[in-house]
Order: C-alpha cells, then sequence, then structure tokens
C-alpha cells in the first residue's frame, strides 16, 4: 500500500539545516504553502534560497516569471515497485503549474524520498526564456537525446522518476553534459541528457524517467564537480549550483543517503555523496 512520507519538524530541521533563513518546508496540516521570498544574497549570480522537501503535496517555491528553480539533490529511495509486482511511479520533481514554480515527492512503493531545490532570479545574468526536455528508459536500454546548445546555455535536472529503475549498483545513472553531434555534416555544441536504467535483474517493468530545464546564463566563472561516495567543497565562492548528473542505488536507501549540493557557511558549495552514488553538478559564478 502506498504511503506518503509527511516531515517531522526534527526531520526539517535536518534536511534544512544548510537552508538559507527564510526557506520553508512542509508540516503535517500544511496545504501547499507559498515561499514567494526565499531569502536572497547581493551575488552577482545570485540565489533566492534552498529547500528539501518530502511530501506528495507539492510546494510552491513562487512567481515562474521572476524565478528559474532546479534541483539540487535527492535523498532516500527512488523505487515504485512492490512485492506483487504492482507500479506507481517513485519521482521527485521541479516544476512549473498555473503561473509557480513547485517541488514535489512522490514515494511511489518505496520508504520515502526528499527533493532538494533552488531557485535562481531572472536577472541580466539569467534569461528567463526556459526550455523543458524529457527523458525516459526501459530495461535494459540506455536512452539519450540531444538539442542544438547555445554559447551561453546551461541545463539542470528537474525531475528524477521510476518505477524500479533505480536498482543498480553505480550503472542506473542521469545525465546532462555539454557535447558535440554531427548534424547536417555539421559538428555542433549539444546538450546531451543520457538515461541508464541499469543491469539489474528484475521481472517487471524496469522504468526510469529524468527531466531538464535550459535557459540562458551569463557568468564570469564555472565549476564542474563529479563526487563518488564522499563530501567536498566546490571552488567558486558566492555561486549558484544546481545539479547535472546522479548515479547509483537508489533502492532500499535510507531518507539519510543520497546526493546534495548546498551552500555552506563559507560562501562555497559543498557537494556530499553517499557511499554508491555519484553526483554531477554545474556551479557558475
Amino acid at each position: 500500500m502506498k504511503t506518503s512520507l509527511v516531515l517531522t519538524k526534527a526531520a526539517i530541521v535536518a534536511s534544512l539545516a544548510l537552508c538559507v533563513p527564510a526557506c520553508a518546508a512542509r508540516t503535517e496540516g500544511d496545504d501547499a504553502p507559498e515561499d514567494t521570498n526565499l531569502g536572497s544574497r547581493a551575488d552577482e549570480l545570485s540565489i533566492l534560497g534552498t529547500v528539501g522537501w518530502g511530501g506528495t503535496t507539492p510546494l510552491n517555491l513562487g512567481s515562474a516569471s521572476n524565478r528559474t528553480c532546479f534541483l539540487t539533490g535527492v535523498h532516500g529511495e527512488l523505487w515504485g515497485t512492490d512485492n506483487y509486482g504492482n507500479n506507481d511511479e517513485a519521482s521527485v520533481k521541479v516544476f512549473i503549474s498555473g503561473g509557480s514554480w513547485f517541488i514535489q515527492a512522490d514515494p511511489g512503493n518505496g520508504a520515502g524520498i526528499i527533493g532538494h531545490a533552488t531557485c535562481i532570479p531572472t536577472s541580466a545574468a539569467v534569461n528567463a526564456t526556459r526550455t523543458f526536455h524529457g527523458l525516459s528508459a526501459l530495461k535494459p536500454n540506455v536512452s539519450e537525446g540531444f538539442h542544438t546548445r547555445g554559447p551561453n546555455e546551461q541545463c539542470f535536472i528537474t525531475e528524477l522518476a521510476g518505477t524500479s529503475g533505480w536498482a543498480a549498483w553505480n550503472t542506473s545513472a542521469a545525465r546532462t553534459t555539454r557535447t558535440t553531434r554531427w548534424i547536417g555534416g555539421v559538428l555542433t555544441p549539444v546538450w546531451l541528457s543520457t538515461l541508464n536504467v541499469g543491469d539489474q535483474a528484475h521481472p517487471g517493468k524496469v522504468y526510469a524517467r529524468m527531466s531538464t530545464v535550459c535557459f540562458d546564463l551569463a557568468v564570469n566563472a564555472t565549476h564542474h564537480g563529479q563526487l563518488t561516495g564522499a563530501t567536498a567543497n566546490t571552488s567558486l565562492p558566492n555561486a549558484a549550483c544546481g545539479l547535472t548528473g546522479v548515479a547509483g542505488n537508489f533502492r532500499d536507501a535510507p531518507l539519510s543517503t543520497g546526493v546534495e549540493v548546498f551552500p555552506n557557511s563559507s560562501g562555497t558549495w559543498t557537494m556530499t555523496a553517499s557511499p554508491g552514488e555519484t553526483i554531477w553538478v554545474d556551479c557558475h559564478q
């Protein structure tokens, strides 16, 4: 039977311990509260705040007209298949509905899931024009999709979902990367998304899905980070970071395990990945 995770106050404190002061989280009895001012920083490329969310009721992150939001991490179990082979998709996602950004976490048939996200304000450095891209994969396939990349275009992950496609140790993976492809005989810069459901032997439907948001971002410096089973700080102070990839085993995973990038007290961002899990991030200053 499907259960919905509602964070206790203790869990909220733990998941938001590194959040800027004005960010919000759901407590039992709340009805999708809106956090229209997640906090602010005076950096050239600022963030409006960070949030961790474990509720099936979407949390309103504010107007889509003046900010862009994306995932910065995931904790817990991405599992949607029960012991009888029934599928109820598990997911963490950031999305636009009715002119606002929302974050939602659905445990499916898993033990619980928390999504982490940040929002950056529209400014001279952040174009409000966005494109959205989705990709799905069924066992045993590796799916990929790409689109022509603009000179200042950045893509971040906005959704990770599936039934039993996240159980293979370090072979289940979702990534979006800068690369090139031959298009019409011309080697062309593209954003390439790849989704691998892994090599696990499972009699049921092995399925996974990812989504990204892409937009123009004028920056002074960029940091590309990758980390497996460890904790490390990024190199750029006063930056904005987002999720560009995850890999590993998210089956039978407690809420204390996962991958995340978050702002720390020193003014940079910290990447963390539990054993057997990998995170990829882009940070911009």
